[in-house]
Formats: C-alpha cells, structure tokens, sequence
C-alpha cells in the first residue's frame, strides 16, 4: 500500500511484509525450517520431522543486547574467550579468502590490542533479521533488497555482516551449553547476484551455507501461499 503515492522500499517493511505470515500459520513455519534444513544437508525435506508448534520465529533479533537485559553477565573477556576458542582459526580463514578484505590487525582478533570491549559492543548490536529456532537447530537469516552488504572498512572486531551473525549466535549458544547447529540463509532480489558477495561466497566455502539457501522473495512467499 502506497503512501502518498509512494512506494516504501525499506528492507525492514519488506522483511516484515514477507515473514509476518508465518507468525500465524505454524505449518508455513515448519515448510520453511524444513526446506531450509534440507538445502544445507542436500536431501529432501520429508526426510525431516519437525513439530509445527516447536518452531518459534523472530525478526530483527538482537539476541546478545536481550541476553544481556533479562539478566545475562557481560563479560567482555569471557566472550572474547569463547570467541577465540569456537573459531581459531577465523582471522587467517577470512584474510586468505580473496573475496573477502580487512582493514586493521584487529579484526578477527579480539586479542589484538585489548580489543575485547570492543567485540561485546559488536555482538551486542549485531541484528539478525530473520532467525527460526526448532529444538535442534537454529536458522539465521539475512534480508536484502537493492542492497549489498556492509563495508568491511569499520573499527568492528567481526567486520562483515554475515559473519558477525554467525558468531554472535555461536557464542549465544555456547553460554546456553546448547548442542542446536546453525544454519544460515539469504533472502535477496536475485538468487545469482546474491551468490556473488563475498560473504555469501565465504560461507558457501566454509560449508556454514548451503548455495541452495540464498532464496529469492518468491520462495518465501511460496511457502506460505
């Protein structure tokens, strides 16, 4: 619906616009996690058996910021160290990566000049804005529309979006001791365009995303037509 004529062409609206159906019908929901469950393993999605009403969805989910204010101790070492410890090797992965860059020795590298306020105020305002939850896996989700992705020129610790996402949502679960396996995703106006991104690309190469689950706005209104 148009505003003074005008069309709104904001992500968010469009997000919103798009996942606010499956806040209503749990069966959408379970097609959603089960297709994109089914993507990452390469088999198909009868194979997998998902109650409808163990799936909860959020949008825009800033999951270390609400940790932190229902209670949760921020320690900016403590997460520095399980940063560390989940992905060792991150810092040379993403350096080595020809389509991905840096800019300061810090990044990836929350040890690197006491970085580690740093990275709890990165994770803290790291957003995800699509993010499903069954009892084995968590979904995280990426919306574009007639965008790319962030600059990796920042005085962040995790400087590329989708990678940011990953982390923040590792380290979440690690303080919760949970076993739940993430599995990312992109939502994008243009399956082969979004493919191209740099950061698509390194977590295809990594094997964090299936190329098969960077999905256009059409699935997702498949799935709930």
């Amino acid at each position: 619906m148009k505003i003074l004529g005008i069309e709104n062409r904001d992500e968010n609206w469009r997000t919103a616009r798009y996942f606010a159906p499956f806040f209503e019908d749990e069966n959408a929901r379970a097609r959603l996690a089960k297709q994109l469950l089914a993507n990452h393993l390469e088999t198909q999605p009868s194979a997998f058996s998902v109650e409808p009403s163990d799936i909860r969805i959020n949008l825009f989910w800033y999951g270390m910021r609400d940790y932190f204010a229902t209670g949760g101790v921020r320690v900016n070492r403590d997460l520095a160290e399980r940063y560390e410890r989940l992905f060792p090797n991150l810092s040379h992965k993403v350096d080595s990566f020809q389509y991905l860059q840096t800019s300061h020795t810090f990044n990836y590298n929350p040890s690197q000049g006491n970085q580690e306020d740093n990275l709890g105020n990165n994770l803290a305002n790291t957003e995800v804005d699509v993010v499903l939850e069954t009892p084995n896996h968590i979904f995280v989700g990426e919306a574009k529309h007639e965008t790319g992705f962030d600059s990796y020129d920042t005085g962040d610790v995790i400087v590329h979006q989708l990678l940011r996402q990953r982390v923040m949502v590792k380290i979440l679960l690690d303080i919760w001791e949970s076993k739940k396996r993430v599995v990312q995703f992109v939502v994008a106006d243009d399956k082969e365009r979004a493919k191209n991104f740099g950061q698509v690309r390194f977590l295809i190469d990594q094997k964090w995303m299936s190329d098969q689950n960077v999905l256009t706005w059409d699935c997702i209104k498949e799935l709930w037509q």
